[in-house]
């Protein structure tokens, strides 16, 4: 296969790209120093907060699946979703999180779109209270942002008002779904795809248990921030929690996007022009984007890996 083939093939490679570029135009001796000179005092509240952040993460799936009336130990779901942050670590927009539901389903025996609706959901409701906290972002950084950004950024969020309103409202969506399952779905697939819909609807999570884990996946999303800022606040970042906060946010949106790993290079990039202007410099960056991938997604990847690989899950 050629490059130029493989390239389009792997928008994946438009984060390395950039990762690249940004690298290039970098001292990477800066980053070095940057990185030997972690004042660790600004670690220490990681300890409580990596902990809360994995504990709270489970404790939001186990509410929607003890609507579903699905039974794991509380420990268990940890471990799945450990496993499931390995594998999204390794993947485009961390798609890889969704094995979860395989691994749920082999452990409760229930059918795939019951073990589905909670990871479905689960991930729903994270990145729409995400993008709902962007466009409060945003506003922070308005005048620094061309307004079409601002614009996608409300599409965007538009959308998945739209798109979740469709997936909990199954009297609208059956509608809709019925004309494309007799006149799309082939035959040999209809009867496959006719249960894996009953399945997810069956005991699907009410309206006050979803707006329950949306309250929940805010205050996830508030402490993974938080830890966050602890850790560019080692690497002698002094800059304000909210301006910080607003930017991560919008750097996270776009690194959910399938066109790099992790979100290398597009979080980056995004972060640069965000805090630019608050004198953070481009090597503090990449040397913070480095402590940060390690401590919030290598080490908790590494424990999902170990389960995985050589435990019995």
């Amino acid at each position: 296969m050629s490059f130029k083939i493989f390239f389009k093939k792997s928008p994946v490679l438009v984060g390395f790209i950039i990762l690249l570029f940004l690298l290039k135009k970098a001292d990477i001796s800066k980053i070095i120093l940057n990185l030997e000179s972690v004042r660790y005092r600004f670690l220490l509240p990681l300890l409580i907060f990596i902990p809360a952040g994995i504990v709270l993460s489970a404790f939001k799936w186990s509410v929607l699946l003890k609507k579903q009336k699905i039974e794991a130990p509380f420990i268990k779901l940890i471990k799945f979703n450990l496993i499931g942050q390995f594998y999204g670590m390794i993947t485009p927009g961390r798609l890889g999180n969704l094995i979860r539901i395989n691994y749920l389903k082999k452990y409760t025996q229930k059918s795939y779109g019951q073990c589905s609706a909670s990871v479905f959901l689960d991930k729903l409701i994270d990145f729409l209270i995400l993008l709902i906290l962007s466009f409060l972002g945003i506003l922070f950084f308005i005048q620094y942002l061309p307004l079409k950004f601002v614009y996608l950024d409300i599409g965007y969020l538009f959308l998945l008002l739209v798109v979740v309103f469709f997936v909990i409202n199954q009297k609208l969506n059956k509608k809709w779904l019925r004309f494309v399952y007799y006149k799309l779905v082939p035959h040999k697939y209809k009867e496959f795809l006719k249960s894996i819909y009953y399945s997810f609807y069956r005991d699907f999570p009410s309206h006050p248990i979803i707006f329950l884990a949306s309250l929940l996946s805010l205050l996830t999303w508030i402490i993974l921030i938080t830890t966050s800022y602890f850790i560019i606040q080692s690497i002698n970042v002094n800059i304000n929690w909210f301006y910080f906060a607003a930017a991560l946010i919008i750097a996270s949106v776009v690194s959910v996007l399938p066109i790099s790993i992790s979100g290398w290079g597009t979080r980056e990039a995004v972060l640069i022009v965000l805090l630019s202007p608050f004198s953070v410099s481009l090597e503090e960056i990449l040397a913070f984007s480095v402590l940060n991938f390690f401590l919030l997604s290598v080490v908790p990847g590494l424990m999902g890996a170990v389960w995985n690989f050589f435990k019995k899950v």
